[in-house]
């Protein structure tokens, strides 16, 4: 059995992630976000590293919107690191229903922050974890914004057009549907996954063309992405 690997040690200055008193101060717009996660039953461990991940992608967000080399890249690593390794050292507790599928789905959201193309962002094991953890959940009750968030955290992680990432697009689409009552469009996705940890300069572009591929694919019932859409040599299946 492998040894268990204590919790990274800093070499960089940490990263300073925007607390929750000063975002409120601020008046920035992530505070919300961390409102939505207070309506769900959450293990501490669990509902902390959601509310670092939505921290940190203010404080990404910031520094790309003011165009400042303001966030050092081992920092956000090192941090990076820690966020994973308290998500696979939680606790027993964590691993039901809600949790467990938050679990997987902030591992893959932050796999979309080490790398720089979307192709890189596919990881079918974590992609089947996540989808034995929300096929367990009774969506009824949770805020919308999280529920989509978690499907496209698994349709990013899925290869565009297998039936796993058409099992994430239906789902989506039948919570969204009964809960809102209406068929959802690009606009009201994005809408809905703006207010969980997002970077709309990082993940806007690849998040509606993957609405894009929902609407040929699933709604519309073509057979296959479109060619060229992704290369066989850049899928990873870690």
């Amino acid at each position: 059995m492998p040894p268990v690997l204590g919790a990274p040690v800093p070499t960089y200055p940490p990263l300073e992630v925007p607390s929750q008193v000063a975002q409120a101060k601020a008046n920035n717009p992530f505070t919300n976000k961390r409102s939505i996660l207070s309506l769900c039953r959450f293990v501490p461990e669990v509902l902390e590293v959601l509310n670092d991940i939505i921290g940190l992608s203010s404080a990404v967000n910031t520094a790309m919107h003011e165009g400042k080399a303001t966030i050092h890249p081992g920092a956000m690593d090192e941090l990076i690191v820690n966020l994973q390794h308290k998500l696979l050292q939680s606790p027993v507790e964590a691993y039901g229903d809600l949790n467990n599928a938050s679990r997987y789905a902030s591992l893959l959201y932050l796999k979309t922050l080490l790398r720089s193309s979307d192709l890189r962002w596919i990881s079918v094991r974590l992609a089947t974890k996540l989808e034995q953890a929300v096929r367990f959940m009774v969506p009824y009750g949770y805020p919308m914004p999280l529920l989509c968030w978690i499907c496209y955290m698994g349709m990013f992680g899925s290869i565009p057009g297998a039936e796993q990432w058409k099992w994430f697009g239906n789902t989506l689409i039948t919570w969204y549907t009964s809960r809102r009552g209406r068929q959802p469009d690009w606009p009201a996705i994005k809408e809905e996954l703006m207010q969980i940890a997002w970077i709309p300069a990082v993940h806007n572009e690849s998040a509606r063309t993957q609405w894009q591929l929902v609407e040929n694919i699933i709604i519309l019932g073509e057979q296959v992405p479109p060619a060229g859409y992704f290369s066989d040599t850049l899928i990873i299946h870690e």
